[in-house]
């Protein structure tokens, strides 16, 4: 079953449709036309605005985003309000449309964060001398949470459930089915982790917020917006409130937020495992190749995977000398306990583990050898501590000894 969803920037119905203008205080005005047999009468008539609403019903809102009291809202997702009207936002709004088919809404949500005893940032005062709750925030704290004046109107839509074929076909739609849609206003501010929020509804034009804290109204531009980036006047920080929730956010995000923060690595050994191949029957020979194992691959394998090729033949017993050469690891790592000579040895180990991770690659010998030459040489460039009880490499790489340990140099020219 697919379901289609629309989005439309903004809806309006009835006499909200006929705005041709504003009155310059606080009201939207139509033209009226009355035709009296051969004459007809034209009147410039005022609606209602922000500024006569002085409060909202609750029942006009259907859900808000978290619900009130969710302590574990996604800190990656936006606050928003839904009601049930689809031209509610826009309803009162005294603004005509541009030509970029923007509206801006009459209301505007916004969220704020509560820390106990810390005024700081905003007050909340539930009883007042006007009709309704108030908030006043800090200067600073206003410019911060509030968007450019000309950027209000994306954050408020129509969500429908089907697909919208004109404005004109979805209005007959909503005659016969007023529950195939929705409006929306979202909180455009980011929210912070495991923080606790209050959500208000406020507001979008000065004289909504004059009109909601018991001021007069009269001369008050109508199209002015209800705050202002950078304003001195300590009363326009104060703005009436129609409607609040609280909620707190988790910790983490949701699960795109989480898959987003992994980060791409290949354990050791993922995509091969080590396989035998001393007796690998077939009448094929192993008894003189360098390694007796390989890495068998997997079907499942890393983005960057080095292939292992079949060992080519040489003398095994000296490739097994070769690699018990690099135990000298051992002592060294025991070594690096010296406070005197600390970074001498961990310098050391560093290029000896470099040899190390050599030996144990999958190389042609000849490149390997030519590659441990090299780090050798780096680790006979600094002198040995005096008395040092390790054998040190540029004098031989004896180790120990012993018979059946081949002396490096002649090592290297036997892999040669």
């Amino acid at each position: 079953m697919n379901i289609n969803y629309s989005f439309i920037p903004w809806l309006r119905q009835g006499l909200a449709t006929k705005i041709s203008g504003d009155s310059g205080e606080g009201r939207a005005t139509i033209d009226v036309h009355l035709k009296l047999n051969n004459t007809t009468i034209s009147k410039t008539a005022e609606i209602y605005g922000p500024g006569d609403v002085l409060g909202i019903n609750p029942d006009a809102i259907i859900n808000t985003g978290p619900k009130a009291g969710t302590n574990n809202f996604e800190p990656n997702y936006l606050a928003y309000i839904e009601f049930y009207e689809e031209d509610f936002p826009w309803r009162y709004s005294p603004a005509i449309g541009d030509v970029e088919d923007n509206l801006k809404p009459w209301l505007h949500l916004i969220v704020l964060e509560n820390v106990p005893g810390d005024e700081s940032t905003y007050t909340f005062q539930s009883v007042t001398s006007g009709p309704l709750p108030t908030i006043t925030l800090t200067s600073d704290y206003r410019d911060v949470i509030f968007p450019e004046s000309g950027e209000a109107w994306p954050w408020a839509h129509v969500h429908a459930d089907k697909d919208v074929d004109g404005i004109p076909q979805f209005i007959e739609d909503l005659k016969e089915n007023p529950d195939i849609s929705i409006s929306r206003i979202i909180c455009p501010q980011k929210l912070k982790s495991d923080t606790s929020y209050t959500a208000f509804l406020v507001p979008a034009f000065e004289t909504g917020r004059l009109a909601g804290l018991g001021k007069d109204t009269t001369g008050v531009d109508t199209l002015k917006n209800s705050w202002t980036r950078n304003d001195p006047d300590i009363d326009s920080l104060s703005f009436p409130v129609y409607y609040q929730w609280n909620f707190a956010t988790a910790e983490y995000g949701d699960f795109e937020a989480l898959a987003s923060k992994l980060e791409y690595g290949t354990p050791y050994g993922v995509g091969k495992r080590l396989m035998d191949i001393s007796n690998p029957g077939f009448g094929i020979d192993t008894s003189n190749i360098i390694s007796k194992t390989i890495n068998f691959e997997c079907v499942l394998r890393p983005l960057q995977f080095d292939h292992d090729v079949w060992p080519k033949r040489g003398n095994s017993l000296e490739y097994y000398y070769f690699i018990q050469a690099f135990q000298i690891y051992d002592l060294i790592t025991q070594k690096t306990s010296d406070s005197n000579n600390q970074k001498y040895y961990r310098n050391l180990l560093k290029q000896v583990n470099k040899i190390i991770h050599l030996a144990k690659t999958a190389k042609p010998e000849e490149v390997l050898a030519k590659e441990a030459i090299e780090h050798i040489k780096t680790l006979t460039k600094e002198r040995a501590p005096k008395n040092d009880k390790i054998v040190f490499f540029k004098n031989q790489i004896k180790l120990i000894k012993n018979d059946k340990i081949v002396f490096f140099k002649n090592q290297i020219k036997l892999i040669k």
